[in-house]
């Protein structure tokens, strides 16, 4: 059963982009992509190669005709909770990945920190798009910072668990999270919607 919270906090020990392209529409069925990047840069499958020079990574390409990207892209994020010993993994859709880089340039580099020595709230807030339809669209607050030993560790546990996340492989469930959180209207009456 899915966990309701209305907000997530703990560290970000790890975050990258994916890219999964799949031809025929959603139907719900658990059918891995027939392209996807783990890097954000580079497809494997079909049609494979440079994301940025694939026609289904350009706006417009989406065949609904909405205007988006047939290439779905989405940026993952690995939230450690305190008391937990394995993170939890948040698939961000694409109108939330620009607040998301703001948070890190801006929040955290900005100010000399990387992802894992800070304590980041993720709450979601209500936006609406050019059509009308509402929507939910990540929040990023930094609510604490860890001390230089809390964070060496962090960084520690951070580099360990990279050679696991950057190699989970992207599926419908990553996409269904996508169309849950940028295609069905917002439904609620707070400024912050439940996880």
């Amino acid at each position: 059963e899915p966990e309701m919270v209305k907000e997530l906090v703990g560290v970000i020990v790890d975050h990258h982009p994916v890219h999964a392209y799949w031809p025929e529409a959603f139907s719900g069925q658990g059918n891995p992509p027939a392209c996807a990047s783990m890097d954000g840069k580079v497809g494997i499958g079909n049609p494979g190669g440079s994301c940025k020079m694939c026609p289904y990574n350009k706006w417009g390409s989406d065949p609904s005709g909405t205007g988006g990207k047939a290439c779905k892209n989405m940026h993952r994020v690995y939230l450690l909770r305190q008391g937990e010993m394995f993170p939890l993994l948040l698939t961000l859709p694409p109108t939330s990945i620009k607040p998301f880089a703001n948070f890190i340039a801006k929040r955290v580099v900005g100010r000399g920190k990387r992802s894992y020595g800070v304590v980041t709230k993720i709450t979601l807030k209500r936006e609406q798009n050019k059509n009308g339809i509402a929507y939910s669209q990540a929040q990023f607050a930094v609510v604490g910072e860890l001390s230089p030993e809390e964070t060496a560790k962090a960084a520690e546990y951070a580099k360990s668990i990279k050679a696991i996340t950057r190699t989970i492989g992207v599926d419908a469930a990553d996409y269904a999270t996508e169309r849950q959180t940028n295609d069905v209207p917002f439904d609620g009456d707070d400024e912050e919607q439940p996880f």
